[in-house]
């Protein structure tokens, strides 16, 4: 998973934050674009996993997320 490899702001998301869901597998996408959300006030989710997303945002309910439709 993703989340283990990028720090993200899982634990500190609170109720009112925008919120990006980031699913991808491309380290450097992900940094990219977890650095771009955060310059922009969002706090971010990550996984590499379609599982894990589904599950992360019915728990979160994220403002916006990114997906890489070619995931493996």
């Amino acid at each position: 998973d993703a989340a283990g490899e990028f720090e993200d702001d899982r634990a500190r998301i609170q109720p009112g934050d925008m919120s990006l869901l980031i699913v991808d597998n491309d380290a450097g996408f992900v940094r990219f674009l977890r650095d771009l959300a955060r310059q922009h006030n969002f706090k971010t989710l990550i996984t590499a996993q379609g599982s894990v997303a589904v599950s992360l945002a019915q728990e979160y309910k994220p403002t916006a997320l990114t997906l890489d439709l070619r995931l493996t």
